[in-house]
């Protein structure tokens, strides 16, 4: 179904990486691919679809040249084996605007929370980073790259002889390793380097969009975010794909999907739509069986909702009756009700049960 940009790269919705290249073109892809230094870019036509989900060849060092060009707002350079005294001088590879862009949503906590919830930004010590994952198909290998102004740490693990690992994913293995790593670089800042303080020579813009198209809103337009552009890729299009109750009317390439989700407040724009969206409970789902091992060391786990299908960060929760004062909350072996809250309005009402094992 339809997402925006920001949640579909922060939540490694990897399906919508296959749409943006069949709309730019392979050839610029490939093209991109070796400017950031990827020596097997020339493979790509051979591995055709397999490549935009990263079925490439890479080495670790490979992906760090490329995440350190992010981090530097598009500007490559050489990487070396010691930290070099002098400043380093490279050549641009990506526009500014959109390496800042890219560097923009990575580093958006609560986009990125959708899919991979909050303790990573534990992990990294609640300071803001970028952060990408990436699990290759069979299991194996998993990497992650987290960067910030100062730091880009790469990490792959595996096994050396090629064998799968039992189902380890990127942001399961790879990732919180790589948080850490970030964090203790950081707390070694005053000793290995003096912190990054330049002002980038492009700023991003922030325009009011409507949250189900990303175009300017329009008057049946229910639900508006406020979105991050480079200021050369303003959003111009005005929405205009709601019905007169804000249902979303979407067109032929969505009709599996409506067919198969039947999701409300959306309906081909030939169909007419089932009832309004209404906001309900992400996580825990409805009917969901929640495992702890341990009643003393009960995990805490994050609560989610989404209207429609889209996240809400400005969102409360009623549990059992009770407000909660944060979206998360320890395990309590037994039958629970939640449902969120907000604006004072209470949504869809969430079923679930938590076992003690």
């Amino acid at each position: 179904g339809p997402v925006s940009a920001r949640h579909a790269l922060a939540s490694s919705l990897n399906l919508a990486a296959l749409d943006v290249v069949t709309r730019v073109g392979p050839d610029r892809f490939v093209g991109q691919l070796t400017e950031l230094g990827f020596s097997h870019a020339a493979d790509a036509d051979r591995e055709s679809a397999a490549v935009v989900l990263g079925g490439l060849d890479v080495t670790a060092m490979e992906l760090a040249r490329a995440y350190v060009t992010l981090a530097r707002g598009g500007e490559a350079i050489p990487l070396t084996m010691w930290r070099s005294p002098e400043p380093q001088h490279g050549s641009r590879v990506i526009s500014e605007s959109a390496a800042r862009l890219v560097t923009d949503v990575l580093t958006d906590a609560a986009a990125r929370r959708a899919g991979f919830g909050r303790d990573l930004e534990r992990e990294a010590g609640d300071a803001p980073f970028a952060m990408k994952t990436g699990t290759s198909s069979g299991f194996h290998d998993v990497w992650t790259a987290a960067y910030d102004e100062d730091f880009t740490v790469v990490v792959w693990l595996g096994d050396p002889s090629g064998e799968p690992m039992d189902e380890v994913t990127g942001f399961g293995g790879a990732a919180p390793l790589a948080a850490r790593i970030l964090s203790a670089a950081r707390r070694q800042r005053g000793a290995l380097v003096a912190p990054t303080s330049t002002e980038p020579s492009v700023a991003l813009a922030t325009v009011e969009v409507c949250a189900l198209t990303g175009r300017l809103p329009g008057p049946r337009c229910h639900h508006v975010v406020r979105e991050r552009f480079a200021s050369d890729a303003l959003p111009s299009a005005r929405c205009e794909a709601h019905d007169e109750t804000g249902a979303l009317l979407l067109p032929a390439r969505y009709a599996d999907w409506i067919r198969r989700a039947r999701p409300p407040g959306v309906a081909l724009e030939s169909e007419p739509a089932r009832e309004t969206a209404i906001v309900r409970v992400a996580y825990p789902r409805d009917g969901a069986t929640l495992l702890t091992t341990s009643l003393a060391d009960a995990p805490t786990i994050p609560l989610r909702a989404v209207d429609g299908d889209v996240p809400i960060e400005d969102v409360s929760f009623e549990l059992d009756g009770v407000r909660l004062a944060t979206a998360s909350w320890r395990l309590v072996p037994g039958h629970h009700r939640i449902a969120p809250v907000v604006r004072g309005r209470r949504g869809e009402e969430s079923r679930f049960v938590v076992v003690t094992r």
